[in-house]
């Protein structure tokens, strides 16, 4: 899973990297049971607070798009929500060339 992030952007951090693990969940590069990177781990490799990381995952937790397992790890969830805006998103990931968010 490929993660940017645009500190100039006016999406605050933790919806950008919500909005991009679910977006990694419909496009099958996060499968069903996958862990996700520890919050250390994204706020060192990446240079943002950890709690950023955390408010960030609480929202994919909250939404139904992952839940938290034993300690600080997080697997992907095998029944994602599919709202309508996701569902669109599905569909032009489906239809990209690469089939990946990142065309």
């Amino acid at each position: 899973m490929r993660l940017w992030f645009s500190p100039a952007s006016e999406v605050p951090i933790y919806r950008q990297l919500a909005t991009q693990v679910q977006l990694a969940i419909l496009s099958g590069d996060l499968k069903p049971g996958e862990r996700l990177p520890s919050t250390r781990e994204l706020a060192r490799r990446f240079s943002i607070h950890p709690n950023t990381v955390s408010a960030g995952y609480r929202q994919l937790v909250r939404d139904g798009w992952v839940w938290p397992s034993t300690g600080w790890l997080q697997r992907s969830h095998t029944n994602c929500p599919k709202p309508a805006a996701t569902q669109a998103v599905a569909h032009a990931l489906r239809k990209s060339p690469t089939g990946s968010p990142f065309w």
